[in-house]
């Protein structure tokens, strides 16, 4: 198994810093990198397992192109646009400080692009979400995206104002009430609010997690996607002060 050495530092094509590039076209970037391997190498065991842990199966991951660094531990997500990767997102798939948690490509742009942001091509519904983990437990729904932060840029909203989906699902973290509020003036869109089932909610708080789409089983993601409200039902917001 390999395991992390500040040796290869220096010989993987890692960015450490996190820094972007400047506002210009992004080139793009072949795929796999190197040091990147498929899901079913052997040496990749332990990032499926981790995916799998996350309710990600094999399957789902490969339909994602999702790859693994062994030499970094860390599951990668390619961001595609009409099939050609334009960044990635590397995750530590163990315990490490909130800062080193992820890892992007040099130039990393996550403000020009979705996460997934081909799956809009693909269906008239769209379910948006800050994270992939949040995201992937909505695969079976079709129509994922992931913003990777609470921040939805103007070229995001873009991006999903001129797809041909004519709603969408907002899969907000629930401390995200005044985010909400911004978006439905911002996207020319239906807009449904998902809501964390009470299972969920429930579990995490004895499990001293914090509750998030991301820990849903599938089950509760499809009962989070049927039991949606209409944005323009009023106590959608009033109903996010319970997780507070």
């Amino acid at each position: 198994v390999y395991r992390y050495k500040d040796s290869f530092k220096n010989q993987i094509n890692l960015n450490l810093g996190g820094k972007t590039q400047k506002d210009e076209d992004v080139p793009v970037i072949s795929w796999p990198q190197p040091g990147f391997l498929d899901l079913g190498d052997t040496n990749s065991a332990e990032g499926l397992a981790y995916l799998e842990k996350r309710g990600v199966s094999m399957s789902v991951a490969k339909y994602y192109d999702i790859k693994y660094s062994p030499w970094f531990r860390r599951v990668v997500l390619p961001i595609k646009v009409d099939g050609d990767v334009l960044g990635w997102q590397a995750r530590a798939i163990d315990k490490v400080d909130a800062s080193d948690r992820m890892r992007n490509n040099p130039g990393f742009r996550k403000d020009k692009f979705l996460m997934f942001q081909d799956e809009l091509n693909k269906y008239k519904t769209a379910l948006l979400f800050e994270g992939p983990f949040d995201a992937l437990k909505f695969h079976s729904l079709g129509g994922i995206v992931c913003s990777m932060g609470k921040n939805i840029s103007s070229k995001q909203i873009e991006i999903i104002n001129s797809s041909d989906v004519e709603s969408v699902y907002l899969g907000l973290d629930q401390d995200a009430a005044e985010e909400m509020r911004q978006l439905s003036s911002k996207i020319e869109k239906n807009i449904t609010v998902l809501s964390l089932p009470d299972s969920c909610i429930s579990r995490c708080k004895a499990q001293g997690k914090k509750a998030d789409f991301g820990e849903c089983s599938l089950e509760e993601a499809k009962e989070a996607f049927f039991n949606a409200k209409d944005l323009s039902e009023g106590h959608v917001f009033l109903n996010l002060k319970k997780f507070f």
